[in-house]
């Protein structure tokens, strides 16, 4: 017998003020590059609306280097397509330096630990 194996993908939004947590066991999906393009769709959808003619907003997205999940042809189409879809104007996909990836969404999941932590007396 073996452990479930559950994931957690989260996105810190700056603009909002927000953080959100997409989670997910492996009997529903893997966590692969099309799993995390789904979860960015979703939260885009889901916390913005399309412009008005006229509008200008910018995507700056910043995430780790993981090829797998963040660095690939997935990632981009996902971030052009919400360019075509008018929710933005532009993007811009940043990455960490490698052995710098300590990132805002490392910070929402220690948060969370230590909320969920036994106590001790």
């Amino acid at each position: 017998m073996r452990k479930l194996s559950n994931y957690n993908f989260g996105i810190h939004d700056f603009s909002l003020d927000l953080s959100s947590m997409h989670i997910w066991n492996e009997t529903i999906a893997r966590k692969e590059a099309i799993e995390i393009c789904s979860c960015v769709h979703d939260y885009i959808h889901t916390n913005y609306s399309p412009l008005d003619h006229g509008q200008i907003r910018e995507l700056i997205i910043w995430t780790d280097r993981c090829v797998g999940k963040n660095k690939n042809i997935f990632a981009l189409f996902t971030l052009m397509n919400l360019v075509r879809q008018n929710y933005f104007t532009s993007f811009s996909h940043k990455f960490f330096m490698m052995g710098h990836s300590y990132i805002d969404c490392d910070r929402d999941n220690s948060q969370i630990e230590k909320k969920n932590a036994p106590r001790t007396s």
